[in-house]
């Protein structure tokens, strides 16, 4: 069974590196446009993966330098996850599914402090529903390749908003107190 995994899974990648009968379909940030009609040039979309790149490096230190270093722990894997997810050029259908733990344990974290509320209710089952978008098929036909990038997008902004605030909730009353 072991040696037929490997056999398989080796299949699977020489046939992605070689194999033109299948057209791979990206469903990274340029899924919603390209379904709308709208495409991104490669160049655009170059220049917006490198954009965001230095926003999630900013996110990301930032993160690190204000939070407390369990929350910060947690915003830097959601920010992370949530760049590979939706601006790596070669996001495929299932690589979404990464986001959950992230997302799931943010808006427990979330739903704790805040005693839940409504952004916790809407984004736990945002989560929920988009994770279900793949089961039945008449709804991933009809949701792909457009929704996951969307909904991830809305939660992972939701939240990442969420921890920047409460950074800078801390910076706020770190200099409230020192002065």
């Amino acid at each position: 069974y072991l040696n037929d995994q490997y056999r398989v899974f080796i299949q699977m990648l020489t046939s992605m590196a070689v194999d033109n009968t299948s057209h791979f379909v990206p469903t990274d940030f340029t899924a919603p446009f390209t379904t709308i009609g709208l495409p991104i040039p490669e160049i655009g979309a170059t220049i917006v993966r490198m954009v965001m790149a230095l926003f999630t490096l900013s996110a990301v230190i930032w993160f690190d330098r204000r939070l407390e270093q369990g929350k910060a722990a947690l915003a830097i894997f959601l920010t992370a996850t949530f760049y590979m997810c939706v601006f790596n050029p070669r996001v495929e259908p299932n690589t979404f599914a990464m986001i959950a733990v992230p997302a799931g344990l943010a808006i427990a974290l979330l739903w704790r402090e805040e005693r839940g509320g409504v952004l916790a209710s809407v984004l736990s089952t945002t989560l929920f529903v988009t994770g279900l978008s793949g089961v039945e098929r008449h709804v991933h036909d009809f949701l792909f390749p457009w929704f996951r990038p969307v909904a991830v997008t809305f939660i992972a902004g939701s939240l990442i908003w969420w921890f920047w605030a409460k950074a800078r909730e801390k910076v706020v009353n770190a200099g409230v107190a020192n002065g």
